[in-house]
């Protein structure tokens, strides 16, 4: 049954791409754009490092009985989702300019497939590359969505990630998050949307590395998440927003979120890894209501906290156990006005 479902999955990505193109001599595929049209295809894209460009379709039929997603079914192993296996740009339908023209209708789903047994397989996407990038499409119904786990310059760019972890308990990471990242720098997340997740809308992570250093996470909305909005605990060089023309601008928005008392809705550390300023982390306009916890805990030498607005929530900012007393001689920035 394997090598059936791998040929068929073959068959169906060359329909797909038409053709391959050889480099000279027949000794290479040039790098190509492939547009998958069911799940199989997509799993064969996903592991044919020729595919730089994976375009996904949107499933518009209004026909009960049609197919509305591709399905983690359909991957190679199920349990861990499609697994892109080399740097690809993997992208819902767009314009010319790049806008995503029909997000909420190219959808990849981590649930079972209609007429199997019902349950989430595992995370939508599992990266085993480096600078992938994931844009214009809808990632729901995962244990997790994206899972990375020792790569860097993971790009996310006007993504929607829907009740990710949403019903099974949660057993450990990435159960439960829209994105997890374990040693992984340069990561970007932007203008993305979060809703229901199980666990974290964005949580880091490090084993082999001592931090996870210089992402930029700006422009996202985040709904309803069981813990942390944001849950950057292992983080260095790591801005979330950025200053426009000097002025923090293009935060994150944070509504509902955590459920315990250690579930602060943003929270930023850098675990005490240098102490310089250099590697600090800065935080820029964001905004959070209704958070159980803190709206805001940060931690590290030099952190900025510059106009990021705490709604309605808990009461206080809480810049970690032993950083209160510290906040003049660590050059620690805080601004709400």
């Amino acid at each position: 049954m394997r090598i059936t479902k791998t040929w068929l999955a073959s068959a169906l990505l060359a329909a797909a791409l038409g053709a391959l193109v050889l480099a000279s001599g027949g000794s290479a595929i040039t790098m190509a754009t492939c547009s998958p049209t069911t799940g199989l295809a997509l799993d064969a894209a996903v592991h044919n490092a020729s595919c730089t460009v994976i375009k996904l379709k949107a499933f518009t039929s209004t026909n009960a009985a049609a197919v509305k997603a591709y399905y983690t079914d359909d991957a190679t192993t199920a349990a861990n989702g499609f697994e892109i296996d080399h740097t690809a740009t993997i992208q819902g339908p767009v314009d010319s300019h790049g806008n995503c023209t029909n997000q909420a209708k190219s959808v990849v789903d981590g649930d079972a497939a209609p007429g199997n047994a019902p349950g989430s397989n595992g995370p939508v996407f599992t990266v085993e590359a480096n600078n992938v990038t994931f844009k214009c499409f809808t990632m729901r119904y995962g244990t997790a969505g994206i899972s990375s786990d020792g790569f860097d310059g993971l790009n996310v760019q006007m993504m929607s990630f829907l009740n990710n972890g949403r019903t099974q308990p949660v057993l450990g990471a990435p159960d439960g998050d829209g994105i997890w990242v374990q040693d992984g720098n340069g990561v970007k997340i932007n203008s993305s949307t979060f809703s229901g997740m199980g666990f974290d809308g964005i949580e880091s992570a490090v084993n082999l590395n001592a931090t996870n250093s210089g992402w930029s996470v700006k422009k996202n909305t985040l709904k309803n998440i069981h813990n942390s909005c944001i849950a950057m605990s292992e983080n260095t060089r790591a801005t979330l927003g950025e200053l426009v023309s000097g002025k923090p601008a293009n935060g994150n928005t944070c509504t509902i979120a955590g459920t315990a008392s250690v579930d602060p809705a943003i929270w930023v550390d850098d675990q005490a890894f240098s102490g310089l300023a250099m590697d600090a982390n800065k935080l820029y306009a964001n905004t959070v209501t209704n958070a159980f916890l803190n709206c805001f805990t940060v931690a590290g030498n030099f952190a900025q906290l510059l106009q990021s607005i705490r709604a309605i929530g808990s009461d206080k900012v809480n810049f970690g156990d032993d950083a209160l007393a510290a906040i003049a001689a660590s050059g620690v920035t805080i601004s709400t006005k």
